[in-house]
C-alpha cells in the first residue's frame, strides 16, 4: 500500500513539474507575423523555411499571412495606419522609400552593427543599396530582379544563325531578328517574329541616358535628352521600321510568356522569375544571354528585402527571423525553386543557383555587375504611371519622341517638386 502511495505521489509531482515547464514555455514564447506575397508554389517553400527557423528558435512562433501581390501593399498601409502592423514584411525596393517617408519602417543599422553573425560583404553591393534610403539600411536583401534575353535555340538553328554571345550589340540583335522573322504561309503577316519587345528603361541606360538627374535623390526628369530619344526610337523601330517585333496592339493581348513558349517569337527579354515557367518547355531548347549593348552594356537591378515595421511588437524576434531568412541557410532554400537571383554572392556563385536549366545561368550574375538602380523616391509609383501613360501614346505612333519626352519631363518635375 505504501509503495502504491509513493507511486501516486511521484506521478502527481511529475504532472505538476510538466505543467510548470509548459506554463513557463508558454509565457516565454513570442508570436510574430510574417507578411508575405508568395505564389502558391513559393508558399510551400516559405512554410518549410519558416518551420526550420522555428525548430531552431522554439521560443518564437511565426504565423505567415500571405496576401496576393495586387492587394499586398494597400492592405499593409491600412494595417500600419491602424497600429496593427506585422512583425516582418517582404519589402520591394521601389516601394521602400515611400514606406520610410511614412515612418513605417525601422532602420536596422544598429542591429547590424552589433550582430556578429551578419556579414554585409557577402551581399551584392547593389542589393544593399536598393535596401537603403538616404544612406540608412531598412532591410536585409533577399533577391535581385535581373533581366536577361531568353532565346529559342531551335529557331536559331533552323535559321542557321549563331547564338548571341557576350559583347553583342543592338545592331546584332536587329540583324538576327530579321532572319528570325518568318512569314511561313506568305500571307504578309509573320508567323514568327524575332523578338517580343525591348524594355525602354533598359534601352535608355544602354544609350547612356537616364530617366532622372540622380537615382539616389531625384530632383529633375531627364527625358528630353538625345540619349533618351534615341533609346525610345530604337524600341519603337523594332516593330514599325524593322518589323521584327509584333505591333504594340498585339502585345497588349498576349504575354511575353505566351509568345515565347508558343514559338511566336524567337527572343524575349524577361527576369529570372520566369525560369521556373520556362523549365516546363518541352517543344524546343532554349537558353539565356546577357543583353546586347547600345553605347554601353547596362541592365536593371531591383529586388526585395526583409524589413521590420516600426509597429512591430516584437522587434528582437523579428530581427532573428529576417537574419535567418537572409542568411546562407535561408537563401539556399528560398532560391531552390529557381524563381529569384540570390542577393548573397556565396549562394549565387554556387551550384544551388548555377545548376541548369538554363545552361548560361551565369548571364544573370554578369548582368548584376551592370545593374542600374531605379529612381529611389517615395513617389516612384506616380512617376511610373506618368511614364506608362505617356509612352503608350508613343508606342502606338500617336506622339513623337520630342512631344512625349517634353510631356513626361513637365509632369514628372511637378511630382518631384
Amino acid at each position: 500500500m505504501k509503495v502504491m502511495q509513493k507511486i501516486i505521489l511521484l506521478m502527481v509531482l511529475i504532472t505538476l513539474l510538466v505543467s510548470c515547464v509548459k506554463k513557463e514555455k508558454a509565457e516565454n514564447t513570442v508570436n510574430i507575423t510574417y507578411y508575405a506575397r508568395a505564389t502558391t508554389d513559393q508558399l510551400i517553400i516559405w512554410k518549410k523555411v519558416i518551420n526550420d527557423f522555428m525548430e531552431k528558435n522554439p521560443d518564437i512562433i511565426v504565423k505567415i499571412e500571405n496576401v496576393p501581390y495586387m492587394e499586398y501593399w494597400s492592405k499593409l498601409l491600412t494595417m500600419s495606419a491602424a497600429g496593427a502592423a506585422p512583425d516582418v514584411i517582404f519589402m520591394e525596393s521601389t516601394r521602400l522609400p515611400s514606406f520610410v517617408e511614412k515612418d513605417n519602417l525601422m532602420s536596422i543599422d544598429e542591429l547590424v552593427a552589433k550582430d556578429k553573425d551578419i556579414n554585409l560583404n557577402d551581399f551584392y553591393p547593389v542589393a544593399l543599396n536598393m535596401s537603403k534610403y538616404k544612406e540608412k539600411l531598412f532591410g536585409l536583401p533577399n533577391d535581385l530582379a535581373i533581366i536577361c534575353l531568353y532565346y529559342n535555340k531551335d529557331a536559331f538553328d533552323k535559321a542557321g544563325i549563331a547564338y548571341p554571345k557576350p559583347g553583342w550589340t543592338w545592331d546584332d540583335m536587329v540583324r538576327m531578328g530579321k532572319k528570325l522573322t518568318i512569314d511561313k504561309n506568305n500571307d504578309g503577316t509573320p508567323d514568327q517574329y524575332g523578338l517580343t519587345h525591348y524594355s525602354w528603361d533598359i534601352a535608355i541606360y544602354q544609350s547612356g541616358g537616364d530617366v532622372v538627374d540622380d537615382v539616389l535623390n531625384p530632383k529633375r526628369s531627364t527625358f528630353s535628352t538625345p540619349a533618351v530619344k534615341t533609346a525610345l526610337m530604337f524600341c519603337r523601330d523594332l516593330a514599325f521600321k524593322h518589323k521584327i517585333a509584333p505591333p504594340p496592339v498585339q502585345q497588349q493581348y498576349r504575354t511575353t510568356y505566351e509568345m515565347f513558349t508558343s514559338g511566336y517569337v524567337a527572343m524575349t527579354m524577361d527576369g529570372h522569375w520566369m525560369v521556373p515557367n520556362y523549365r516546363t518547355i518541352s517543344s524546343f531548347k532554349w537558353d539565356v544571354q546577357i543583353l546586347p549593348k547600345g553605347v554601353k552594356t547596362a541592365g536593371l537591378a531591383y529586388g526585395s528585402c526583409y524589413s521590420i515595421p516600426k509597429g512591430s511588437k516584437h522587434p528582437e524576434a523579428a530581427w532573428k527571423l529576417i537574419k535567418y531568412l537572409a542568411s546562407r541557410e535561408g537563401q539556399k532554400a528560398l532560391v531552390s525553386d529557381g524563381f529569384s537571383v540570390p542577393a548573397l554572392k556565396s549562394i549565387a556563385n554556387s551550384d544551388v543557383f548555377l545548376s541548369p536549366p538554363p545552361d548560361n545561368q551565369k548571364a544573370f550574375l554578369d548582368m548584376i555587375k551592370v545593374g542600374h538602380l531605379k529612381a529611389q523616391t517615395p513617389r516612384f509609383n506616380q512617376l511610373e504611371d506618368i511614364w506608362r501613360t505617356q509612352l503608350d501614346l508613343f508606342w502606338l505612333g500617336k506622339a513623337t519622341a520630342d512631344t512625349v519626352t517634353k510631356k513626361i519631363d513637365d509632369e514628372v518635375n511637378k511630382v518631384l517638386k
